[in-house]
């Protein structure tokens, strides 16, 4: 049994070695590389966060100004629409106020146009009733006159000549 205790101390003491040498190399050669390897990521990764704390400073403040001219765009647009609304309302009452005068005035032309017409066919009618007036009184006339009539007939038109002439 003893050489099979022997070589175990003697495995052990080969790998206790070969570890603390593996662990040397490790600490001379592969940490330092390592370890400037991760400060140098650290480094980029700090860089990076503060880039990108940086961007979204940025992105906000432009946020913020977007939202105040899109504010100012909805303020503006407002008082657009309200300058609109009173030209459109102004301009329904000019409409308004222009289209009852010319119905006034169109009403003034068609009364007096009416009234002219009205006056020139009672002329008219009253010429005609004289005419059929005449006519029939000269029938009449015609049926029962006397020489007497007819003198008489003839000096009354003549003094209603005269009277119309002054």
């Amino acid at each position: 049994m003893e050489g099979h205790g022997g070589d175990f101390f003697h495995t052990l003491i080969f790998t206790a070695i070969n570890f603390v040498i593996y662990s040397i190399i490790l600490a001379k050669f592969v940490f330092p590389k390592l370890k400037s390897s991760l400060e140098q990521r650290e480094l980029s990764m700090r860089k990076e966060l503060e880039e990108s704390r940086m961007k979204l400073r940025s992105a906000q403040e432009k946020y913020a100004l977007a939202l105040q001219r899109r504010k100012k765009a909805d303020e503006e647009k407002m008082k657009i629409k309200r300058e609109f609304e009173e030209l459109a309302r102004k301009e329904y009452e000019k409409i308004v106020d222009s289209s009852k005068k010319f119905a006034e005035s169109k009403i003034q032309e068609l009364s007096a146009l009416i009234e002219a017409k009205t006056k020139e066919l009672k002329k008219e009618l009253e010429s005609y009733a004289l005419a059929v007036a005449v006519e029939l009184a000269k029938q009449k006339i015609k049926r029962e006159k006397t020489q007497e009539d007819e003198k008489r007939f003839l000096s009354l038109a003549i003094e209603k000549i005269k009277n119309m002439k002054n």
